[in-house]
């Protein structure tokens, strides 16, 4: 068996365009291939040895689909009694999932480290891989699967675990990526179909639940989902999921106003973040009649502009911290400056100090910033 160890120069180059045509399937609204979709899913049962499923159930959203799944295990295991109501033996929701996902992706992984040298696997994972799994995998199966665990009870979570996510099945999309390096991933051609043309789905015996793609995304200009005035993403049915700046927030934080009681009534310290985000820190440091810790500083990293340090006792993280209220560096799409505000230790004696540690620099380096030294 030949073995890879090093990529052409003209591979090397296409790349970058290879994680854009995968983060493109990831994210993409445009509606199911539905044909294409079942297509491949029967081809996915077919090299997994199983017989292909003659029902299939569409399904808009994967909060729905998760519903309906769970509906269809729970028929099927009541209909796995015995006599004298003993349960018979019950492989889970997610054994088909194992047989149909997981097998195909162990060869595959064997494979690639049988044909490719490790220098080789090393850089298409740098870039194709990591960021395909921060853009598609983090920044967005996540935020769905994460949701739906929101939304649902705890005895269903087992239910979630089962899904295949389809277009975000991040790994799917960068094992196709080696294909066109000479590797064969064929195993995978049933999923890679799916993953293609539909999101997420369910595989039972004889029935698949599928789901359609979503019908919105909105991201801000670092490429995390967010959208100030509605949902970041939203599927056809309305079922939707919040996000501010890449965080995870309920609707009324989006939809209405918040009040600084609100805010601080709020038990998870991520939303808290958020929230006070979205209100603006200098309007929180009013609201909360926060103490200031020495007097404001020019930021030598950012000329015209100040630092300043709060006393900040368990309101944002439940620990005791203090505020350091910036401006970001680097000005907006709109030519504004960001006032944004860092937590730093409560140790951390002045404002200057606090910019320091967050760069990870001691304050005479930080201060030298200012001469240009």
């Amino acid at each position: 068996m030949t073995v890879i160890d090093e990529i052409g120069a003209d591979q090397l180059a296409e790349l970058p365009g290879w994680l854009d045509e995968a983060v493109a399937i990831g994210s993409s609204t445009e509606p199911a291939d539905r044909a294409a979709a079942e297509a491949g899913v029967r081809l996915a049962y077919e090299r997994a040895g199983l017989r292909s499923p003659t029902r299939f159930t569409w399904l808009d959203s994967p909060y729905q689909g998760c519903l309906e799944a769970a509906s269809r295990y729970a028929a099927q295991s009541a209909s796995n009694v015995g006599p004298a109501g003993i349960q018979l033996a019950d492989a889970g929701p997610g054994a088909l999932r194992v047989r149909l996902r997981q097998r195909a992706r162990d060869l595959v992984k064997d494979r690639l480290r049988a044909r490719l040298a490790p220098g080789v696997r090393a850089t298409v994972r740098a870039r194709v891989g990591d960021p395909l799994m921060d853009r598609v995998g983090a920044r967005l199966g996540d935020q769905v699967g994460d949701q739906v665990l929101d939304q649902v009870t705890n005895d269903m979570r087992k239910i979630v675990a089962a899904a295949i996510p389809g277009q975000h099945d991040y790994w799917m999309l960068y094992a196709a990526v080696y294909e066109r390096l000479g590797v064969d991933v064929s195993e995978l051609d049933g999923l890679l179909a799916v993953a293609r043309n539909a999101g997420w789905w369910w595989a039972f015996d004889d029935e698949v639940i599928i789901t359609e793609r979503p019908n919105r995304i909105r991201r801000d200009d670092l490429g995390r989902l967010h959208c100030p005035d509605g949902p970041a993403l939203q599927y056809r049915d309305g079922w939707s999921v919040y996000v501010w700046k890449g965080g995870r927030v309920p609707a009324s934080l989006i939809t209405t106003t918040w009040t600084y009681e609100q805010i601080m009534n709020e038990r998870e310290p991520r939303v808290r973040r958020c929230a006070i985000d979205k209100m603006g820190w200098d309007a929180f440091v009013r609201m909360a009649n926060l103490v200031q810790v020495g007097e404001s500083v020019p930021d030598p990293g950012n000329p015209g502009h100040f630092l300043s340090l709060y006393e900040l006792p368990n309101m944002i993280d439940n620990l005791q911290l203090r505020l350091l209220i910036c401006d970001n560096g680097t000005p907006e799409a709109d030519g504004e400056r960001r006032r944004f505000g860092l937590t730093v230790p409560a140790t951390i004696p002045d404002a200057l100090s606090a910019a320091a540690w967050s760069f990870g620099v001691e304050p005479q380096a930080y201060a030298r910033l200012e001469r240009g030294a």
